[in-house]
């Protein structure tokens, strides 16, 4: 394959770019947001030189990925900064015209066609929702990102980011409520289902080092927005964790200098940092918890459509999942479960009344399946040959998974694929 300036590529290296920056995308320290991907400035510079001289029509056929990244690229960077022409960006980085509609209309094809074969479920026509959802927080909008996430922070409390759904709630919100006109930003933080935005706040909240270049960014605006509310990072405090202690639920709060307390009755009870709480039975859905200025409901109970999956030696909350939820991926050999409705496993069999007469408990290995009697599933739910059972599967979770919209992306080249079963055998949907 010849392109210009008498540069010759051919079909094995591209295959062979096209694969770092796949591996670099969904592997260690992977991110939803591909710009944010941890690729190596080596290899930034030789894919940007192939995108420049390359037909990119070519690219998104050949190598999506790169393609892709190019093209949100540009937009990740100097989006706002200079002007908020969305083609013209695109246009500088890729070094192609853009200016009539036709050229608009087949990049944005192009573009959608190549961004869904690698896991971006991409929507719509308008840039907001086709290029910047998926694009991460633009570099000029990480202070207003910032300073809603620390606000948030200081208001509502840190986000529990053990518990997803609850994380990504969190993050909408603050977003939502602190930059309600800053409709790109808005839409990023909806696309990020897996509550990575949550996550990597928690971990500069945690002092912990960024993971990018571009995370450096971040961490350093949240420095800046801390410091603009007049407070510490210590002073952002995070809600207790829920543990499983052998015999009953347990709420241990973090230390910090501010005094903490939760509400198990009429009145408060302390809550010393580094130390756990039992809670008394029967065991409430929520517990309002206190912390300074802070005063919060933390989820402890699941509830009726809800299980809570526990590790087994460690009592550490793995996660808080719907009833519904096919395949739950968790990092533990062992677990215990929580429900609110009798279940059936596996390797354990029928579940057991807990120390909460409204709550069933079974311990449970990687690969089991969990069945609830009488609940009739939806179609692509794992049916039993009589259709009466719900079932969902516990697994390792897969290497590079994240949650976007329905079921999970997993590694595009190992991707399983889902087909309509016989209705006389049961099957998981992985």
């Amino acid at each position: 394959m010849k392109i210009d300036k008498g540069i010759s590529l051919t079909k094995v290296e591209l295959d062979r770019i096209e694969a770092n920056f796949l591996a670099a995308w969904t592997g260690d320290n992977s991110t939803p947001f591909i710009v944010d991907a941890p690729i190596s400035a080596s290899l930034r510079t030789r894919g940007t030189a192939i995108v420049r001289q390359t037909n990119l029509y070519t690219l998104f056929q050949l190598c999506p990925t790169l393609a892709t990244w190019a093209v949100l690229t540009p937009l990740a960077i100097d989006y706002g900064a200079s002007n908020k022409n969305v083609y013209s960006h695109i246009s500088v980085f890729t070094n192609k015209n853009f200016d009539d509609a036709q050229a608009r209309e087949k990049l944005k094809e192009r573009f959608r066609f190549a961004a869904r074969r690698i896991g971006l479920p991409v929507v719509g026509n308008q840039p907001t929702e086709l290029f910047f959802a998926p694009l991460g927080p633009a570099r000029s909008q990480l202070p207003d990102m910032a300073r809603a996430f620390v606000g948030a922070a200081l208001h509502l409390g840190p986000p529990a980011v053990e518990d997803t759904p609850s994380a990504r709630d969190w993050q909408r919100r603050a977003v939502a409520t602190r930059c309600p006109n800053l409709t790109r930003l808005n839409a990023t933080i909806s696309f990020d289902r897996s509550a990575y935005c949550a996550r990597r706040f928690e971990a500069w909240r945690r002092g912990n080092e960024p993971l990018t270049e571009a995370e450096a960014l971040l961490f350093a605006a949240y420095d800046q927005a801390v410091i603009g509310f007049g407070r510490h990072r210590s002073d952002l405090v995070a809600p207790p964790r829920l543990f499983w202690n052998g015999f009953t639920l347990a709420l241990e709060a973090e230390p910090s200098q501010s005094a903490q307390s939760i509400k198990l009755g009429p009145f408060p009870t302390q809550l010393p940092g580094g130390s756990q709480v039992a809670i008394r039975t029967p065991w409430p859905e929520k517990i309002t918890w206190t912390a300074g200025s802070i005063a919060q409901d933390i989820e402890v109970a699941p509830a009726s459509d809800e299980i809570l999956v526990f590790d087994a030696d460690s009592g550490v909350l793995l996660t808080r999942t719907a009833l519904e939820t096919k395949v739950i991926a968790v990092a533990s050999e062992r677990q215990v479960v929580i429900a609110s409705e009798q279940f059936g496993v596996t390797s354990f069999g029928p579940s057991i009344q807990s120390a909460d007469p409204g709550r069933f408990i079974a311990w449970t290995i990687t690969g089991d399946e969990l069945n609830f009697p009488g609940r009739l599933p939806p179609w692509d739910h794992i049916t039993s040959r009589d259709g009466a059972l719900d079932q969902c599967r516990l697994d390792r979770p897969r290497r590079n998974a994240y949650s976007f919209g329905v079921g999970w992306r997993v590694d595009p080249q190992n991707r399983s694929r889902c087909r309509r079963p016989n209705q006389n055998s049961p099957r998981t949907i992985r």
